[in-house]
């Protein structure tokens, strides 16, 4: 029960946009880990888009990452290797938080390699001037 007298309204409580509220789950939830695509270790990760969250949960690690996928789509050992700093599980729960809030794909090698034969750019940013 409510103590008599306090309020009903939800004025004291802090809102947070839901993007965040999922990077936050992909970084911090072991259980978000089992939401990831059981081929998550075999399929190339393709950039969709950048990640929609507030600045301040992005971290140096998270720029680093964003990078590498930008300049073409990435197997998770390929990422591991190029980011010889950190380990295994932050980087797995740095994917998690990628996928979880849509901004990356995975996406078979055949996908990949017809799209590369097709002469379609590997990330999804292109300048139009």
């Amino acid at each position: 029960m409510r103590p008599q007298g306090a309020e009903a309204s939800g004025r004291d409580l802090e809102q947070i946009p839901v993007q965040d509220l999922v990077w936050q789950y992909g970084q911090h939830d072991p259980e978000a880990l089992l939401d990831l695509p059981t081929e998550i270790g075999t399929h190339w990760l393709h950039l969709r888009k950048l990640p929609n969250v507030s600045p301040s949960l992005l971290q140096e690690r998270h720029l680093v990452l964003i990078r590498l996928l930008l300049v073409r789509e990435q197997l998770f050992d390929q990422l591991l290797k190029q980011t010889p700093k950190q380990d295994h599980s932050k980087l797995m729960r740095d994917v998690a938080s990628m996928v979880l809030t849509r901004s990356v794909d995975s996406l078979p090698s055949d996908a990949v390699h017809a799209g590369r034969r097709s002469g379609e750019k590997s990330h999804a940013f292109v300048i139009k001037r």
